[in-house]
């Protein structure tokens, strides 16, 4: 049997969020909840993981090194 979610849940998820917190950032404030949990959550309604691009500067470099 599942949870019901509250409002409180659901406002500070959304909040943290849209910080670009992650589900294993957010389960840390929601003790009642399972990364997993948060993650279908966050999908079903609808909301946006904000992903920065992640850059592995020194690999470039050295890609870029020999042309």
């Amino acid at each position: 049997m599942s949870i019901k979610w509250t409002d409180r849940e659901i406002d500070l998820m959304t909040q943290m969020v849209s910080a670009h917190k992650t589900a294993e950032d957010i389960v840390q404030v929601l003790k009642s909840r399972t990364t997993d949990s948060i993650r279908n959550k966050v999908q079903r309604m609808g909301l946006a993981w904000a992903h920065e691009p992640e850059f592995d500067m020194d690999a470039f470099n050295k890609l870029m090194k020999g042309k």
